[in-house]
């Protein structure tokens, strides 16, 4: 458990100190932002409006986090080699991918935490009330955040650094439309549906874990929906660690 913990502490600190992970942070601030900019030029509800943007940031530069911050360390160990020499020293594989699946999820995790934080007080400056239902919101993006982090480290088992992130950033897209795509084709017959189908049980089912518009509009959330989605991200990521390692100590390193 040391060598795990060594490891991902070694993986937040390089996160903390890459050159994207600023740029990107730059931009996350802009857009938080923005929120209360635009909340002077629109009609509505404005703390609906700071909810709505803020979730949407928060998910965007959490997914950007993944497909650069990510795919720059594990890439950078496959493509310089440098996993040889990690491998070298008294650390399995599987030690290897828990500790850098942990550290680049506390470097994920902590954003996640001060982003919350920021949004919360926004909203406390207009409300004057902190809405601890957002951070329902947040907890379930965390856990979606925390499947995509394992499928980049799955695709770079066996694909380059330069592929892997786009095959994230697919995972994610198709992750939030299996739902839509098996409704649009629950009537059709052959290929078709035999296609959405596929889509619907082999990739992640993102819209479990989607409560961004009932905790805006104040929609009250069963408890047992929190739990299902927080059992649900959870047994899939154990699967794909799972099979990652799997696929991993394969390799020949």
């Amino acid at each position: 458990m040391r060598k795990i913990l060594a490891l991902s502490r070694i993986t937040f600190l390089q996160g903390v100190r890459s050159r994207v992970f600023y740029t990107l942070l730059f931009f996350a601030g802009l857009l938080v932002l923005s929120t209360v900019v635009l909340n002077q030029m629109t009609v509505g509800d404005p703390t609906k409006i700071i909810q709505d943007l803020g979730l949407a940031t928060l998910s965007l530069f959490s997914l950007l986090i993944i497909l650069f911050i990510g795919a720059q360390i594990i890439g950078k160990d496959m493509e310089t080699r440098s996993i040889y020499l990690i491998l070298s020293k008294p650390i399995n594989r599987a030690q290897y991918l828990l500790g850098r699946f942990l550290g680049l999820l506390s470097l994920l995790y902590a954003n996640m935490a001060a982003f919350s934080i920021i949004i919360l007080f926004i909203l406390f400056l207009y409300s004057h009330t902190v809405k601890w239902s957002l951070l329902l919101s947040v907890g379930l993006t965390a856990m979606e955040m925390a499947i995509l982090l394992a499928f980049l480290l799955f695709f770079f088992t066996f694909m380059t650094p330069t592929i892997a992130p786009f095959l994230v950033l697919s995972v994610f897209v198709i992750g939030h439309t299996t739902t839509e795509v098996k409704a649009i084709f629950a009537q059709k017959e052959g290929f078709y549906h035999l296609f959405s189908m596929a889509l619907y049980y082999v990739f992640p089912n993102f819209d479990i874990l989607s409560i961004q518009t009932e905790v805006v509009h104040n929609v009250p959330i069963p408890a047992r929906h929190f739990i299902y989605g927080i059992g649900y991200g959870l047994a899939l990521i154990i699967l794909i660690l799972i099979l990652t390692h799997l696929v991993f100590r394969r390799k020949d390193f």
